[in-house]
C-alpha cells in the first residue's frame, strides 16, 4: 500500500517511470495476409494505395493514396492533420522496423516514400483527415 502513496506522489510530482517493454492487452493479433491488401473502403470513399514499382527490401518506394467516391469521381479535398494531408506509417510483422513518409504532392490524390528494412509482410496505415473525421486506414504490402 505504501508503494501505491509513493508512486502517486511521483506522479504528482511530474516524474516519468520508463520500462523496457509495453505490453496492452492480453489478446493475441492475428498474423498478417501474405497477399497484398491495396484498397478499402470506409464510408462512402474507397482508398487504394498503388505503389510506383517493386516494392522491394532497402529500396525507396513511392505509394500513391487514392480516393474515390460513390459515383467513382476522384476525392481529393483532404483537410490537414497534425500538420500534413497524410502521414503514411509501415510496420513489419514484427513491428521492430518502421517507414514513415508524409505526401509529396496532391492532384488526384496524395503520395510518399517508404523504405523497408526487410522482406515479408507490412502493414501500412495511412492517417488522414476526411469532414473533420479522423481516419486510419489499414493496408497490406507484401516486400520481396
Amino acid at each position: 500500500d505504501d508503494d501505491h502513496a509513493h508512486a502517486a506522489d511521483e506522479k504528482a510530482a511530474g516524474y516519468t517511470q520508463a520500462t523496457s517493454s509495453l505490453i496492452i492487452g492480453t489478446d493475441s493479433v492475428a498474423a498478417l495476409p501474405t497477399e497484398n491488401v491495396l484498397s478499402i473502403s470506409e464510408g462512402d470513399l474507397t482508398f487504394s494505395l498503388m505503389p510506383s514499382g517493386p516494392v522491394k527490401e532497402g529500396s525507396g518506394v513511392n505509394f500513391a493514396l487514392n480516393a474515390s467516391q460513390a459515383d467513382g469521381t476522384a476525392f481529393t479535398d483532404f483537410e490537414p492533420i497534425m500538420g500534413e494531408l497524410a502521414h503514411f506509417a509501415a510496420f513489419d510483422a514484427s513491428a521492430k522496423n518502421m517507414s514513415h513518409g508524409h505526401p509529396a504532392g496532391g492532384g488526384d490524390g496524395l503520395s510518399a516514400e517508404l523504405t523497408f528494412a526487410e522482406a515479408g509482410p507490412h502493414r501500412v496505415f495511412v492517417l488522414v483527415s476526411v469532414s473533420g473525421e479522423t481516419l486510419t486506414l489499414p493496408f497490406t504490402v507484401q516486400v520481396e
